[in-house]
């Protein structure tokens, strides 16, 4: 890249009065969270992905959970302890800088197609857009509630450097029942908030659980093959919402686009 073309795109971001990050399954690599494809490379995940064609879905959450919250979980660790890179951080700072587009619309949106949180959580939780879902936020395998819950901060998968599983392993720790959040959201639940009867830690197994009825629980991601709760649709409706107001900016107004860690095919 040239020098002219960074002193251009420097200066169309200066001037920007929004900004659409969108950032690919690559932005986060240099905060240490490999993609589920390199996931899966040169270990026990690879043949298990190579013959589903996907990565582990809710069919081998039944049949093998051990093997499921290993990958699933070891991808959760990483994801809850990555930090912003500098060129994230960076992103961030510029987004700042940026005025409303309109009354209580912030400026500066991210559309994220990665899994790990990292991204979207440089802005409020309405304004991401988390495509493919996130690692974040957990369901119930059998959608008995179409509410979305977390896992207690505290809580890591106990991973098997090993063999890479997640076998049962009771920390003796005890955990509350968790708040059931409708939609996806950075805005502390209040008070009045449903809260699960379980925990979302099953204390014999160690692995996550839903709170209404104490099923197996799975991460609120389209790759799984299970039916996904319905905060995929807040999540898009965050983007069209965002996108409804910026196509309304004024003559003369400027919109930038950034994409971080994406491919050729990203539309």
């Amino acid at each position: 890249m040239s020098g002219t073309t960074i002193s251009n795109a420097a200066a169309a971001i200066a001037d920007a009065d929004a900004i659409l990050l969108i950032a690919g399954t690559g932005a986060t690599v240099d905060s240490g969270i490999p993609t589920g494809i390199d996931l899966c490379k040169g270990n026990i995940y690879e043949d298990l992905c190579m013959l589903r064609g996907s990565d582990f879905n809710g069919a081998v959450c039944r049949d093998n959970p051990e093997l499921f919250y290993g990958f699933w979980g070891r991808y959760y660790n990483m994801a809850v302890e990555g930090k912003l890179h500098k060129g994230l951080a960076a992103v961030r700072e510029w987004g700042k800088r940026v005025p409303e587009v309109e009354e209580g619309v912030n400026g500066f949106f991210v559309y994220s197609q990665g899994i790990d949180g990292v991204a979207a959580g440089m802005v409020p939780g309405n304004d991401a857009c988390q495509v493919h879902g996130s690692l974040r936020y957990w369901q119930c395998i059998d959608q008995c509630t179409e509410k979305v819950f977390t896992l207690p901060e505290t809580y890591r998968f106990a991973i098997n450097p090993v063999s890479l599983t997640c076998k049962p392993s009771p920390s003796g720790q005890t955990y509350s029942p968790p708040p059931l959040l409708p939609h996806y959201t950075n805005i502390p639940t209040d008070e009045s908030a449903q809260v699960g009867t379980h925990p979302a830690i099953n204390p014999i197994t160690s692995h996550p659980q839903c709170p209404v009825c104490a099923g197996p629980a799975v991460p609120n991601l389209i790759e799984l093959g299970v039916e996904v709760c319905n905060d995929q649709a807040f999540s898009a409706l965050n983007y069209i919402t965002w996108r409804m107001s910026a196509e309304q900016l004024s003559a003369g107004k400027k919109a930038v686009i950034l994409e971080v860690g994406c491919s050729e095919k990203t539309p």
